[in-house]
């Protein structure tokens, strides 16, 4: 069964096999163009990106975020252009609609606080039938903190990519698809192995 529905799908299809293609996974952006999607079907299930569509949308989906994430934007802004680019007549989402972007409040823990914190870790109790979490998380927040990895690159990370004899990690297509290797200090090294 086709996850696509409407008469916007087989060029749908096309933009995420060009993406593919590309060597990006293109993973996130199948939600919005999915809802896109079910959006014309919906209403008009035109064949070609009209400007109507495309900005009701839009309005709509930026009406739902709470919190201000416009990460819905680029996908529906890069599939028009793709439509374009191969002679289809799109409409681009134009600036009025843009990224908001986030800008959090740094804050530095102390060395006491950092000390409180993974104290706290190390004695955390198992409270649901999740077995492994007690060992799981404060590996997990040591490896964030000491080696500066992302939160999703921790989340994903895959046990044959751990090296902890060699005293590295190979972290694969993260940002901007590249993978990367970090190493990790002897505490982390010997709290791994425990």
């Amino acid at each position: 069964m086709n996850e696509y529905i409407s008469k916007l799908a087989p060029h749908i299809i096309e933009f995420i096999e060009f993406k593919n293609a590309l060597g990006i996974e293109y993973k996130t952006s199948r939600y919005y163009l999915k809802q896109l999607d079910i959006f014309n079907y919906n209403h008009k299930n035109l064949s070609n990106l009209d400007r109507e569509t495309v900005e009701e949308w839009a309005l709509l989906h930026a009406e739902k975020s709470i919190s201000g994430d416009r990460s819905w934007i680029s996908p529906i802004r890069e599939f028009g252009r793709y439509l374009l680019s191969v002679g289809y007549e799109a409409y681009v989402l134009d600036n009025r609609f843009t990224i908001q972007r986030y800008r959090p409040e740094v804050y530095l823990m102390t060395e006491s606080e950092i000390q409180s914190f993974f104290m706290e870790c190390d004695h955390f109790v198992l409270r649901h039938k999740a077995l492994g979490r007690p060992y799981v998380l404060p590996a997990l927040y040591r490896f964030l903190y000491c080696c500066g990895a992302r939160c999703g690159e921790a989340r994903k990370l895959k046990c044959e990519d751990v090296y902890l004899k060699e005293g590295y990690v190979d972290i694969l297509q993260t940002k901007a698809h590249r993978d990367r290797r970090l190493y990790l200090s002897d505490e982390l090294k010997i709290f791994g192995q425990v």
